[in-house]
């Protein structure tokens, strides 16, 4: 005779657990299963009862790790909100003074850099006018050549003048 098979839906809707845990148990526990033609998974009933030990042993252990804590009361919650709040608002007050920092620090290292921009346009500046002065006196210098060149070519053409 044939031993009946149970499907991982079968063997999850007898322990009141989802086929997800039947089939994470399957793998942590190595219990022993087949697969149908349609890829199910199938448990033969002697298999069951492993089942049982392992949802046990689970609800054994939760029971033992869940630690009943005594209700809490109003005051000791509303004093855990009052040291909670206070926590905040000295950290508020540690995030805004380190902003002030941060923002007091820039405000330096942009103050060296204009400093060090004005140095440089105080140099420009300083060349430019030493240019400028430098073009004037050229200027005049190539002004009294060609005035001198003018006084010459007069006084050859006057000269010729006379001679003539």
């Amino acid at each position: 005779m044939k031993e009946k098979l149970y499907k991982t839906k079968d063997v999850a809707d007898q322990l009141n657990v989802s086929a997800g845990t039947v089939l994470k148990w399957v793998k942590k526990h190595d219990i022993p299963y087949s697969v149908n033609q349609y890829g199910h998974y199938c448990f033969e009933e002697k298999h069951l009862p492993l089942f049982n030990e392992i949802k046990e042993q689970n609800r054994q252990l939760n029971s033992t790790n869940t630690k009943k804590e005594p209700p809490v009361t109003t005051n000791v919650l509303t004093e855990r909100i009052t040291n909670m709040e206070d926590k905040i608002k000295i950290l508020e007050r540690m995030v805004s003074s380190k902003a002030d920092d941060i923002v007091s620090f820039q405000l330096m290292e942009h103050r060296k850099e204009i400093r060090s921009v004005n140095k440089q346009l105080q140099k420009i500046e300083d060349r430019l006018y030493k240019l400028e002065d430098k073009k004037e006196t050229w200027a005049m210098t190539e002004l009294e050549k060609q005035t001198k060149k003018d006084k010459r070519v007069l006084t050859s053409i006057l000269s010729a003048m006379r001679i003539m």
